[in-house]
């Protein structure tokens, strides 16, 4: 049986290896990363690392706890039996989420869900469970001589609670990689996402596409790095698709029902640390759209990325990749004071 897991908290294993050994050790010393503008460090935790797997160059990135995030102790994907294993979430079913029967796949994005009722173990009674739990898993093509997806993602949330309710993101790199000094890159793929709500009990799921391009030249001193998502779409949580705007205002013959999803940018930084030496990114992503009170330009979705870039960039074989997570929030216009949390990921490559 082939488990490949992704933020390993204590108990994920390697069991395709067939020695049982944790995928990583919290006893060692964690992987010493850099910090572009202190984005890391405040919005994801290092996982530490074993000395081979962290002189490899591995990182593993994961939602930091905070009541609600980072609460998933293990996630892992069943690549035999095409399931997703899940530990550390209460009423989240029997911890193996399956397919999600509507969306199979965003792009190269697995989706699974939960069970829905769980029997009582002693009775035999329905227990329900605080639904739906769903999660996003995506991995490179590319293995290591291991069997380890060079890249790798995962993210859980849940739509059964009256605010975002409880979950967990992760994104890892197994070995190193190589940028170049000179030139420019552009990745793309495709991003899926998870999208909760702080005042009501809803969840619903996001594609989009992805591009991310990177100037090695410029700026003097830390490379300039550009992205967006575009063609977005959205669906409901029975995989009904909700009908998406991009206009700049939201007028009367929109449907009232409609969510305005215009294109997400990553915001161009020309200061600080835009790829740390070990391969990490981060920043902000932002979009305006016009006030239909006011009639100004303001801000509407607000967040940030973070992203690990894999393999040699360097040779015309490989090319590398970029994994990444994003989080944003907006107020959705669809709702009066409520608002949005998505969490989504993408695996790009050239």
């Amino acid at each position: 049986m082939i488990r490949t897991p992704i933020s390993l908290a204590l108990l994920a294993t390697l069991a395709a290896c067939g020695d049982g050994q944790p995928f990583f050790n919290e006893e060692e010393a964690a992987i010493e990363v850099g910090s572009p503008d202190e984005f890391l460090s405040d919005n994801t935790d290092s996982i530490a690392l074993d000395d081979a797997l962290a002189d490899r160059g591995d990182i593993i990135r994961q939602e930091p706890t905070d009541g609600n995030g980072g609460i998933a102790s293990a996630l892992v994907f069943n690549v035999d039996e095409d399931t997703f294993f899940v530990d550390g979430l209460a009423f989240d079913g029997l911890n193996t989420y399956q397919r999600f029967g509507a969306i199979e796949s965003i792009g190269d994005n697995k989706v699974f869900q939960a069970d829905f009722v769980v029997e009582d173990s002693l009775t035999g009674a329905p227990v329900g469970q605080s639904i739906p739990y769903f999660a996003l898993y995506n991995a490179s093509t590319v293995t290591l001589e291991d069997g380890t997806p060079r890249s790798a993602l995962a993210i859980v949330r849940t739509g059964g609670y009256t605010d975002y309710g409880f979950g967990s993101y992760s994104y890892q790199r197994a070995g190193n990689h190589v940028l170049p000094t000179e030139g420019q890159a552009t990745f793309t793929g495709t991003y899926a996402g998870l999208r909760v709500f702080d005042k009501i009990s809803e969840i619903e799921l996001s594609q989009a596409d992805v591009s991310l391009d990177i100037d090695f030249d410029d700026f003097d001193g830390t490379p300039g790095l550009k992205g967006v998502l575009t063609n977005r779409h959205y669906y409901a949580a029975n995989g009904a698709e909700i009908t998406v705007f991009t206009d700049e205002l939201r007028t009367d013959d929109h449907d009232d029902a409609a969510i305005q999803a215009p294109d997400l940018n990553f915001v161009v930084r020309a200061g600080g640390t835009t790829i740390s030496t070990s391969g990490e990114i981060a920043g902000e992503v932002s979009n305006r759209i016009i006030d239909p009170r006011s009639g100004d330009h303001v801000d509407y979705e607000v967040g940030n990325y973070f992203g690990i870039l894999a393999g040699d960039m360097t040779d015309v074989a490989d090319g590398g990749e970029v994994v990444g997570i994003l989080v944003f929030e907006v107020e959705d216009s669809r709702f009066g004071n409520v608002i949005a949390q998505e969490t989504g990921g993408f695996i790009a490559t050239r």
